[in-house]
């Protein structure tokens, strides 16, 4: 069985929450510790790194399983 990491349904959840909040992108970033470079290329759907990914979940409030999604590959 294979684990991966959903890109698109940690993306989504990151762009609702931050419409909700009424937050602009860079600031997110500010919010989370991480740079608008990182930021801009998780929004266009890169896989971010762990310590990266780990700052936005935080930030999420939301369980990192939540963003795994599990295979038979």
């Amino acid at each position: 069985m294979a684990a991966n990491f959903d890109i698109e349904k940690f993306a989504c959840e990151l762009n609702e929450k931050r419409f909700k909040q009424r937050m602009a992108w860079k600031d997110v970033a500010e919010v989370a510790g991480i740079s608008n470079a990182t930021m801009s290329r998780v929004c266009r759907r890169y896989r971010p790194d762990v310590d990266t990914a780990a700052k936005l979940i935080v930030w999420l409030e939301k369980p990192f399983e939540r963003f795994i999604s599990l295979g038979d590959k």
